[in-house]
């Protein structure tokens, strides 16, 4: 009785195609991400007027890492998953932020006047400025 059912359900998922989601996964091709990231750039992420272009696609890290040129002639590098369902405008590697990165050296504090900076004249009385005084 066991041998039918299952042979059931083969012959049922054979004949249907095998039209399971798990198994009916979309792949784009680097052309068609290229169009497809393009086409969603230009349409919902930069202003009216102005546009973008694919310079370079490459498979990076399971993902199409697209050098993105906007029309200054600026460069991003951004990410499209390869079914074209989501697109990350900026990646950040977390490596490089796991390094601890060595602080800036204080800047010098001179004790004494160098001889090119003038010196302001001390005062040696205690008495008041008058305006008349007062440049």
């Amino acid at each position: 009785m066991k041998k039918i059912i299952i042979l059931g359900l083969f012959l049922t998922l054979v004949l249907t195609g095998c039209n399971l989601p798990f198994l009916n996964k979309t792949v784009l091709k680097p052309e068609e991400a290229t169009a497809h990231a393009t086409d969603f750039i230009n349409k919902y992420l930069v202003e009216p007027g102005s546009s973008v272009t694919i310079k370079d696609v490459a498979e990076e890290n399971g993902l199409y890492k697209l050098k993105v040129v906007f029309t200054n002639g600026q460069e991003y590098d951004s990410y499209l998953s390869k079914d074209g369902k989501l697109f990350f405008i900026q990646a950040i590697k977390v490596d490089e932020l796991k390094e601890p990165t060595p602080p800036a050296p204080a800047p010098a504090i001179p004790t004494e006047p160098t001889p090119s900076e003038p010196t302001s004249p001390t005062p040696t009385s205690s008495e008041p400025v008058s305006d008349s005084e007062q440049p």
